[in-house]
């Protein structure tokens, strides 16, 4: 993350938010507990197709697409995004 979106890296070590605690679901739960099936279907078989580094890339993905709410939340928003 801190080289493809370094803004939003550094606000979130700025603020003290590990990577354990945003990643945490998404990993576990491999994108189903949040987002729609369609959106999860194209996620699995991105998975599937690109192995160990999908889910890292798949979450790197929805960083860039929300990067602009992420570094327009004031600092008390910290865990409101999460």
């Amino acid at each position: 993350m801190e080289r493809k979106v370094p803004k939003v890296y550094e606000k979130l070590k700025k603020i003290n938010i590990s990577d354990e605690l945003w990643l945490f679901q998404w990993f576990i739960t491999l994108y189903f507990y949040n987002f729609p099936l369609d959106f999860s279907k194209r996620i699995w078989d991105f998975i599937i197709s690109k192995k160990e580094i999908a889910p890292v890339l798949v979450a790197i993905g929805i960083i860039r697409t929300l990067k602009n709410d992420i570094l327009e939340r004031q600092l008390h928003d910290e865990i409101d995004f999460l």
